[in-house]
């Protein structure tokens, strides 16, 4: 399975390379110095180092429904896929106020950086950011609508791209609104996660893949969903995780972020109703402060694990990820080697330390 996401990971970044050189030709657009500076962002933001398992399952699919390996219009979907992550990171980024994605600046801060006005102006920064996620948005359907297969594939396969993104808006939408300050339950939290990685990590690529492939059985696609939300729900549940206890050097963002944001995720909200009430008094101080020193994370690490939030969260991504292989296995579309590809990508979602 590592081999066959590093053949698949390989041949995306070849492709996704391909695109970006060809793009200022097909767009045929004169564009002003700044105009051509956000492509550029674009570009280097979506050639970072990453570990493209969208992609690998968009290609995945594809080929499996059509027999044929690392199929042209397969990698051309996952191009798409890589691209919707990037516009949805992007956006993210600003709404967190994170500093850093996979090891380098963040969109708005390389716009934040090269203001030369002083004091420097983050709404405008954050603007362009925004901007460039949409531009990188629509970059997606350019994408999808090349694709050179016949014309009802592709049509299905982009209302099932806006449709699982829609479901992505408001899942972060709930990110959002999700705090401290207001009663949220663990239910809440999950609906959250369904929404807002669920679709887009696991469902999105597959059921493109296979449509683009030629399979759009309703049966087949909902059961994708079942296996889809399940494995995109311990996905999530395992970066938050390592939004707090994994090291810079692994996932390429501080792990202060989740912490100076206010991150309501199923780790807090446990923390919130187990822990003493020295410790969530603390948490409380400490959740949506900017600039949280190493102190203060090895504090909250050790709030989490002493009132049994880490291990209540390590059980509930196990338990997902079992849901999300029982579904598997009661497929009758994959043949065996298939379901343990995909089985198998769910235990090295669920086990990566990055």
């Amino acid at each position: 399975m590592q081999k066959q996401l590093a053949d698949y990971k390989e041949a995306i970044n070849r492709e996704l390379a391909q695109f970006f050189s060809d793009l200022p030709n097909q767009l045929n657009l004169d564009l002003s110095d700044q105009g051509c500076d956000a492509l550029e962002k674009i570009k280097e933001y979506s050639l970072r180092p990453g570990k493209r398992i969208r992609g690998a399952l968009t290609c995945f699919a594809y080929d499996y429904a059509t027999g044929e390996k690392q199929g042209k219009s397969g990698l051309q979907t996952a191009v798409a896929l890589e691209l919707i992550q990037n516009y949805l990171l992007i956006v993210d980024d600003v709404m967190d106020r994170s500093a850093l994605r996979r090891g380098k600046p963040t969109v708005h801060e390389l716009y934040l950086a090269e203001q030369v006005q002083n004091p420097k102006d983050q709404h405008l920064a954050n603007m362009m950011a925004i901007n460039v996620g949409l531009i990188t948005q629509h970059l997606v359907n350019l994408v999808l609508a090349e694709v050179d297969e016949k014309p009802e594939y592709v049509r299905e396969a982009l209302l099932l791209l806006h449709k699982n993104i829609l479901a992505t808006g408001f899942g972060q939408i709930d990110d959002a609104s999700q705090h401290i300050e207001v009663p949220v339950s663990e239910a809440d939290i999950i609906r959250k996660y369904t929404l807002k990685s669920g679709y887009y990590t696991f469902v999105c690529p597959l059921q493109l893949g296979l449509v683009v492939g030629g399979k759009n059985d309703p049966k087949l696609l909902q059961e994708v969903t079942d296996f889809g939300l399940a494995a995109g729900i311990a996905f999530q549940l395992k970066d938050d995780m390592l939004g707090i206890f994994a090291a810079i050097e692994d996932t390429g963002k501080p792990n202060t972020d989740d912490i100076e944001e206010g991150k309501y995720t199923l780790l807090m909200q446990y923390a919130f109703e187990h822990a003493t009430p020295d410790d969530v008094h603390y948490l409380r101080q400490v959740l949506g402060v900017p600039q949280a020193s190493a102190g203060t994370v090895e504090k909250v690490r050790n709030i989490l694990e002493n009132c049994g939030a880490k291990r209540y969260v390590e059980d509930t991504i196990k338990q997902y990820a079992e849901q999300a292989r029982n579904s598997m296995q009661k497929s009758r579309f994959w043949d065996e080697a298939a379901k343990a590809t995909l089985v198998g990508i769910v235990d090295y979602s669920i086990q990566r330390q990055r």
